[in-house]
């Protein structure tokens, strides 16, 4: 995924916060993106993936592009759930344990999680480019219901929400962790 996200800027405005994630603590800064991006995600993509089959059934004789964005949004759906699965299971405890007693060794595991996770946005970012490109950038057929226009919205929402998520955990979060990792091993050798 293409990095637009100026990483001097204070990302927490972006996300309605007013906190300069680049001083917080990593707890901190995790809690931030597990009560934020990860519960807007829990309670959002079931109600996208109900939406995305209804209207698929409403309308898809009239919009064949709805299989495809029906087919993308699953798939995505189920990357993303494995996605939290692993930064709440391994990476997140992870950084608050090393966090409270910083070693070399727990950093360089850490940074293999991240290498993992990072491989991963950019598939998040290839199916978000694609949902755009499918949906004309979410531009609402003339000829549909509000079911159908209400999804679109979803759909445009949870790119937003995604990029903020992932510009916050690549552009602060693990710049952060791999700083660290320099100076450590700097101080080490």
């Amino acid at each position: 995924m293409e990095n637009t996200f100026n990483s001097s800027h204070k990302i927490g405005a972006i996300g309605g916060s007013a906190t300069d994630w680049r001083l917080a603590s990593f707890d901190d800064l995790v809690d931030y993106i597990v009560n934020t991006h990860h519960d807007y995600l829990y309670n959002e993509l079931p109600k996208i993936g109900d939406l995305t089959t209804k209207i698929l059934r409403a309308h898809g004789l009239n919009h064949p592009e709805l299989a495809k964005i029906h087919k993308l949004f699953h798939t995505l759906k189920l990357e993303l759930e494995q996605h939290l699965i692993k930064e709440e299971q391994t990476l997140f405890p992870r950084i608050i344990d090393y966090e409270e007693d910083p070693s070399l060794d727990k950093l360089n595991e850490l940074l293999k999680v991240i290498e993992e996770l990072e491989a991963e946005d950019i598939g998040t970012g290839d199916f978000l480019k694609e949902l755009s490109s499918v949906t004309k950038g979410y531009a609402i057929p003339g000829d549909v219901c509000s079911t159908f226009s209400l999804t679109y919205q979803k759909l445009k929402n949870l790119e937003l929400d995604l990029l903020t998520h992932i510009q916050l955990e690549n552009n602060v979060l693990f710049p952060r962790l791999k700083a660290n990792n320099r100076r450590m091993e700097f101080e080490t050798s």
